[in-house]
């Protein structure tokens, strides 16, 4: 299925902030072939990855759940996926799984992964099948624990092998993958897996890309109110870098049911942002009543303070704020122990606060200023 509208809904992004604590990654990367070409720029491929789910902290989400593993072996491939579905206690995980490396075609277009120690036969024109990880392992395995799996794949066949057929191999991936999860599971590949090799020493051109627009973000008029940025909201802009570029375009595939998934943090995210402002020490100041605090209700709040005071009082509830909380009912606003102490001089507050993309509380902005109730003219 081909990726929804890149906005997302307050839901969705609620959905995504608990789907953080369910997913994990793994990133495989395969440049010193033992019997294969060896890959130049797989390396850094993984060098990318890691900045994108690890290290930068503008940026990553899982550095805690987060494992990668430079030139491994098929059997320390397999024991790593196998380690993780046996270590999971609950169903609906989530795993993204990263490749970059050769890929071989088995049978009928069946695509497999080629490890360090991927073999030849005898006459070297055919890739020994024991000796790869096939993709249907991979997906047959996570599909017995009820993994939702989010496979990105930068790999090619660097002409060892060949798709036989007229269906793709991207295509017969999505096709197993829906055979196996319905609708839950995600794909996004380089259209090099159906061509020859095209990488360079500083990285594939498929990955480069996706951690250009990881570490840059969106700012459009959408991506600026995405907190976060999913596979979904990543796949268009992708494809428009790799088209500008001149380079093979990626294909991405997204089942309806599944969950959205953070691939990172929108670096270019305009949080939701508060001001203190005039009104709302005009608040303050009726409520605090010179020093004998009264309860307020919205029509005196209208008639003292003012319609913008009255169409955002609330505001003063949120924290790092709190000055206002709902006395006896919600028709009625009083000032908490920190807006009395506020009204008296004795404590300062941040000027500007926003909403955190990560928790959904209010905090401080980064260049807010502490003040006090004289400070504001």
């Amino acid at each position: 299925m081909s990726p929804r509208a890149r906005f997302t809904t307050r839901n969705e992004q609620d959905d995504i902030r608990v789907n953080i604590n369910r997913t994990s990654v793994i990133a495989v990367a395969v440049s010193d072939y033992s019997t294969l070409p060896k890959l130049a720029g797989t390396r850094n491929d993984l060098k990318m990855v890691d900045e994108i789910f690890n290290t930068n902290r503008q940026v990553s989400l899982y550095n805690s759940k987060y494992i990668s593993f430079l030139n491994p072996t098929s059997n320390q491939f397999r024991k790593a996926i196998l380690e993780y579905t046996l270590s999971r206690s609950a169903r609906g995980d989530i795993l993204i799984f990263y490749f970059s490396g050769h890929g071989a075609i088995l049978g009928t277009n069946e695509f497999a992964f080629c490890l360090k120690d991927t073999s030849f036969g005898i006459d070297e024109s055919k890739i020994l099948a024991l000796s790869t990880v096939n993709f249907r392992e991979v997906v047959q395995t996570l599909s017995a624990v009820d993994v939702f799996p989010v496979f990105i794949i930068d790999s090619c066949f660097s002409g060892l092998t060949a798709p036989q057929g007229t269906i793709t191999v991207i295509d017969q991936m999505h096709e197993f993958l829906r055979r196996n999860y319905a609708s839950s599971y995600a794909l996004l590949a380089s259209t090099s897996l159906d061509t020859q090799a095209f990488e360079t020493a500083f990285g594939g051109f498929f990955t480069r890309a996706l951690h250009s627009l990881s570490i840059n973000g969106l700012d459009d008029e959408k991506g600026r109110h995405m907190p976060f940025l999913t596979l979904n909201a990543l796949s268009s802009p992708l494809q428009e870098k790799l088209a500008k570029d001149g380079h093979p375009l990626s294909k991405c595939y997204i089942g309806p049911d599944m969950p959205p998934v953070a691939i990172v943090k929108n670096t270019k995210f305009r949080p939701d942002t508060e001001k203190f402002l005039p009104y709302f020490k005009r608040i303050i100041e009726y409520a605090w009543n010179n020093g004998n605090p009264r309860p307020i209700t919205n029509a005196e709040l209208l008639a003292n303070a003012g319609r913008g005071a009255y169409a955002n009082h609330s505001k003063l509830s949120r924290q790092p704020w709190g000055l206002l909380e709902d006395g006896k009912d919600n028709s009625i606003r009083v000032l908490t122990e920190r807006g009395i102490r506020f009204a008296k001089g004795e404590i300062k507050i941040p000027d500007v606060i926003i909403r955190d993309a990560l928790t959904w509380n209010w905090i401080p902005a980064p260049d807010s200023k502490m003040i006090t109730i004289n400070d504001i003219k």
